[in-house]
């Protein structure tokens, strides 16, 4: 699944690649796990689909689930992160129907390491 709103794309400082996976999400300040599926990543941040509307600027920690991971995206000159704190930058409804109904995108917070 590829995020289709164009004014996100266009906006972009980095390529994103495609990939799939799972990615278990926690909300500083709060008790609760959440799980998500992950469509994409940059060198800056993630794209991902869940079930829970997320506000931009919220922060979160995230852990991506390795052995369920897939990149799409053979030339990807960089990992996904396994383990970040990242900010809600934007957070999309999808049309009524669609499950997951959100699209979410969030940037790290601290550099990466090659």
């Amino acid at each position: 699944m590829m995020l289709t709103n164009d004014n996100f794309v266009e906006n972009r400082r980095h390529q994103r690649y495609r990939c799939s996976g799972k990615l278990i999400i926690t909300q500083f300040n709060k008790n609760c796990i959440r799980k998500a599926e992950l469509v994409d990543f940059s060198q800056e941040g993630l794209g991902f689909v869940s079930q829970f509307d997320l506000k931009p600027g919220n922060h979160l920690f995230m852990r991506v689930e390795s052995e369920f991971l897939k990149i799409h995206t053979p030339d990807c000159e960089f990992k996904v992160r396994s383990v970040s704190v990242a900010e809600v930058k934007w957070c999309l409804e999808k049309p009524k129907g669609d499950y997951p109904p959100y699209v979410i995108g969030v940037k790290y917070v601290f550099p990466g390491y090659r």
